[in-house]
C-alpha cells in the first residue's frame, strides 16, 4: 500500500484507524502492511523487507514482528476477542485482528464516511502546487535590508557554508556557571581545570546533513541559520517537484519541507493538551491557505511516516519560560514521527539537550576566500547602479585588509553585507570600528536611503528618532526581549511620548504613526511575520548598538551597566557602550574594581571593551591587555580567552611584539609546542605586521613558519 496516497475505501479506512489508535513511525508503516488486503496471503518476513522503514533495523523481520505485537496488543484493548494468554512472538494472532478489523471495523466505519477519495492524479497536482509555493517563497527573496539600489536575490548571493563537528563528551560536573556561550564553550571552559579539551571537525554542510539526522545548527545573529534553512527548504521542493513532474519519484517516496518558526509551535502547543504534530498542520494551514487544504491529509501521513523534512528556526526567539515545555513537546513528537529535523539557535544562552540526540554544529564565520566571493559577487549584481569606478569589489577587498578591526564583522555574512551597501554609496567612507559601522548604518537608513523616498525629511527629525530608537532598545533589552508585540511597542512609545522633557518634534505625533514610519519606511523595526503583531529590530546588532547608545548618553550610564555585567547578553552592548565613549575608562576601571570568578569573566569582558575603545595607551588599558596576554599564556587553547587575545593583537601592535618575542623564546628553547601554538594564533591574526612577523623568523625554524606566512 501507497501509505500516502490513499485512493481505495479500504486504504481510507486504515489510515482512519492508525490515527484513532495513534500508529505512528513504524508501527504506522508495520500496519499499513500487515493488515492491507493485498497482503493477506504474504509471510512477515517477505513484507519486512518491502517496509520504509525510517532506519534500517539489524533484523528486519523481528522489528517487524515487534511492531505487530504492539499492534495486537492495542486492538485487543480496543475491543478485539484475542486471548489472554498469547505468547510472544505467537505465529497468526494477526489474522484474528485482520478478520476483527474488516468484518467489524471497517463495516462501523463505512457507515459514517460520504467523503470522496481524491484521485491519485488530482492528489499529485494539489502537491505539485503546494511545492510551486514554497519554491516561490523561498527563491524570491531579496535582501531589503539596507535599502540597496539593485535587488539582491537570495539564491545568486547565498555563498555555501562550512561547520564545525564537535567530538562527544561526558563529565560528572555541575554548574550553574552563566558565562559560556554555549555547552561546547562550556568545555572550553572545563579544560581550564584539565577535565577535557576540544577538538573540533571542519565540514562542508551537505556533509554534516548527511551524517545526522538531527541537526542543532548554531551560529551568532546573521551568520545565516535562517536562511540556511529557506534555502534547504527551496532546494528540497524544487527537487521534489522536479522528480514529480518527470515521473522519477512516486508520491510515497516523497519528502515534504517544512519551514516554521519554533516560536510558532511554542505558542500553538501552549495548552496542556496540544500536540506538535497538530500544531505544524494547522500553522501550514494558515501559511498555505491556497494550496494546503488540498494535501493535509497527504501532509499528516507523511509527518507519521517520517517522509518531512523540518526545519525549525530560532530557538533564541522562544520566550526563556517557554523552552523546556516546546524541548519536551518535540522530544516526545519525534519518539512517535521519526522525520529528519534541523533547528536553528543562536549560540549564546544555548545549552545542550534541546532535542534529543541532535547533533550541535556551528556555522564557521567567513574565510578570506568567502569573504572575497561575496563582495565580488555582491559588486557584479550592483554594476550597473554604480556610477563611480573607484567603488568596486577590489577597492573594498583592499579597504579591508588595512582595517583589520573590523575583520571579525565582514565573516558575518548579514553583517558583510551591511559594508557592502555602505561602501557601495558614494561618499561613505568604511569605518574602522564596529560601533561607528553601526552608527552609520543606522543613519543611512534614516537619512539617506530615506531621502531617496522623501527628500523633504529633516535632519533633526531623524535625530530626535534615534533617540526614540535608543529608548525602545534599552527598555525591550532590559526586559531581555527581542520580538515585541504591537501591543507592548505601543506602550513603550506612549510612554516615552509623555515624558516632560520630549522633544517638540513628537508634539501631534501618534505611536501608531512612529511604528508605521519605523517599520515600513525606514526599516530599522521589522515586522516577525507579514501578518503578525510583533515586531523586532533589523538585527539583533543593531539592538544592541542603540541599548549601548542609550547608556554612553544616560548620565548614569556607567552605574547602570554595571547591573549587566555578570549578565552575558549584555557583553556585545557593554563592549560597543565603550567604543562609544570617548573615554571608556571609568567604565574599565568600573568593572576591575568588581570582584572576578575563576574563568576570569569580568577581565575578558574588560578586554572586549578595550578592543573596541578609544583609549590604548592609557595605565588601566595597558593592564588589562598584559593581564589578558598572561591569561592566554597559561591557556593558550581555551577557546573564549583565546579570541579575546586574537582580538586585542589585531589592533595593538605592543602585544604583536610580546608574542613575536615570545615566538623568539620558543624557538631557541625548542618548546615546539607552544611554538605551534602561538603560530596558529599569528595565523588567526592574519594581518599585514603579522606577515612581517611570520616572514623574519621564517628561517629560524623549518617550512611550518612559512606556509602559514604564505
Amino acid at each position: 500500500m501507497n501509505p500516502s496516497a490513499a485512493t481505495t475505501p479500504e486504504d481510507q479506512f486504515l489510515k482512519a484507524i492508525s490515527t484513532q489508535y495513534s500508529f505512528t513511525g513504524d508501527t504506522y508503516a508495520v500496519f499499513l502492511s500487515r493488515f492491507h488486503p493485498d497482503n493477506q496471503g504474504k509471510a512477515n518476513n517477505v513484507l519486512s523487507r518491502s517496509i520504509q522503514w525510517n532506519r534500517d533495523p539489524a533484523n528486519k523481520e523481528v522489528t517487524f514482528s515487534n511492531n505487530l505485537e504492539k499492534i495486537n496488543a492495542c486492538l485487543k484493548t480496543e475491543g478485539c476477542l484475542l486471548a489472554d494468554n498469547i505468547e510472544p512472538g505467537q505465529k497468526g494472532i494477526w489474522k484474528i485482528a485482520y478478520q476483527w478489523l474488516w468484518e467489524t471495523k471497517f463495516t462501523e466505519w463505512k457507515k459514517t464516511q460520504n467523503q470522496v477519495i481524491p484521485d491519485q492524479q488530482v492528489q499529485k497536482e494539489a502537491v505539485c502546487n503546494f511545492l510551486n509555493q514554497i519554491i516561490t517563497d523561498f527563491q524570491h527573496i531579496e535582501l531589503k535590508l539596507f535599502h540597496t539600489t539593485q535587488p539582491i536575490i537570495l539564491k545568486d548571493q547565498y555563498i555555501p557554508i562550512q561547520v564545525t563537528l564537535e567530538r562527544k563528551y561526558t563529565h560528572t560536573i555541575e554548574t550553574t556557571w552563566s558565562y559560556a556561550e554555549s555547552e561546547a564553550e562550556m568545555k572550553r571552559a572545563y579544560s581550564l581545570n584539565r577535565l577535557e579539551e576540544l577538538k573540533r571537525t571542519q565540514v562542508d554542510w551537505p556533509e554534516a546533513k548527511k551524517q545526522h539526522q538531527r541537526l542543532m545548527v548554531l551560529a551568532d545573529p546573521g551568520m545565516g541559520k535562517s536562511t540556511l534553512l529557506k534555502r534547504e527548504a527551496y532546494l528540497t521542493a524544487q527537487a521534489a517537484l522536479k522528480n514529480l513532474e518527470d515521473n522519477s519519484q512516486a508520491l510515497e517516496d516523497l519528502v515534504v519541507p517544512i519551514f516554521l518558526r519554533l516560536s510558532e509551535i511554542a505558542d500553538a502547543t501552549k495548552e496542556p493538551i496540544a500536540k506538535v504534530s497538530d500544531a505544524i498542520l494547522k500553522l501550514l494551514e494558515l501559511k498555505y491557505e491556497k494550496h494546503f487544504p488540498d494535501i493535509k491529509d497527504f501532509v499528516a501521513d507523511k509527518l507519521k511516516i517520517g517522509k518531512c523534512l523540518l526545519l525549525l528556526d530560532a530557538r533564541d526567539e522562544v520566550p526563556k519560560e517557554s523552552r523546556n515545555k516546546l524541548s519536551e513537546n518535540l522530544n516526545s513528537f519525534l519518539r512517535n514521527y521519526n522525520c529528519p529535523i534541523i533547528c536553528t539557535s543562536r549560540i549564546v544562552d544555548y545549552s545542550k539537550g534541546f532535542l534529543d540526540n541532535a547533533e550541535d554544529v556551528e556555522i564557521v564565520p567567513f574565510n578570506e576566500t568567502q569573504i572575497n566571493q561575496y563582495i565580488e559577487t555582491w559588486f557584479e549584481i550592483a554594476a550597473e547602479y554604480i556610477n563611480d569606478n573607484s567603488i568596486s569589489a577590489a577597492a573594498l577587498i583592499r579597504e579591508l585588509q588595512n582595517k583589520p578591526q573590523i575583520h571579525g564583522l565582514v565573516q558575518n555574512p548579514l553583517l558583510l553585507s551591511l559594508i557592502c551597501s555602505l561602501y557601495q554609496e558614494k561618499g561613505i567612507n568604511l569605518p574602522a570600528r564596529r560601533c561607528e559601522v553601526y552608527e552609520q548604518a543606522v543613519k543611512c537608513m534614516l537619512t539617506k536611503w530615506r531621502k531617496t523616498h522623501n527628500p523633504e525629511v529633516e535632519d533633526g527629525w531623524i535625530d530626535v528618532k534615534i533617540e526614540l530608537l535608543e529608548e525602545l532598545a534599552y527598555q525591550f533589552s532590559c526586559n531581555n526581549q527581542e520580538i515585541f508585540t504591537m501591543r507592548e511597542l505601543r506602550k513603550s512609545i506612549d510612554s516615552y511620548l509623555r515624558k516632560d522633557d520630549i522633544p517638540s518634534d513628537f508634539q501631534n505625533i501618534t505611536s501608531t504613526r512612529l511604528i508605521t514610519e519605523l517599520s515600513e519606511q525606514d526599516g530599522i523595526l521589522q515586522k516577525l511575520h507579514e501578518n503578525g503583531d510583533q515586531y523586532l529590530f533589523l538585527h539583533r546588532t543593531f539592538q544592541e548598538y542603540l541599548t549601548a547608545c542609550c547608556l554612553e548618553g544616560s548620565a548614569d550610564g556607567v552605574k547602570l551597566a554595571k547591573a549587566h555585567f555578570w549578565d552575558y547578553e549584555w557583553h556585545e552592548t557593554l563592549s560597543l557602550m565603550a567604543g562609544l565613549m570617548e573615554n571608556p575608562v571609568e567604565l574599565l576601571q568600573t568593572i576591575k574594581n568588581e570582584k572576578d570568578d575563576i574563568f576570569n569573566t569580568l577581565l575578558l569582558l574588560a578586554g572586549r571593551c578595550v578592543i573596541e575603545g578609544k583609549e590604548s595607551n592609557h595605565k588601566l588599558v595597558r593592564e588589562i591587555i598584559n593581564r589578558i596576554y598572561q591569561l592566554w599564556c597559561r591557556y593558550p587553547r581555551i577557546g573564549f580567552i583565546r579570541s579575546v587575545m586574537v582580538a586585542i593583537c589585531k589592533t595593538d601592535s605592543q602585544i604583536l611584539k610580546k608574542l613575536q618575542q615570545a615566538l623568539n623564546e620558543a624557538f631557541n628553547n625548542e618548546k615546539s609546542n607552544f611554538e605551534h601554538t602561538i603560530l596558529d594564533v599569528l595565523a588567526e591574526i592574519g594581518t599585514p605586521q603579522v606577515i612581517e612577523i611570520l616572514n623574519s623568523v621564517s628561517n629560524n625554524k623549518d617550512f611550518s613558519v612559512r606556509n602559514r606566512a604564505n
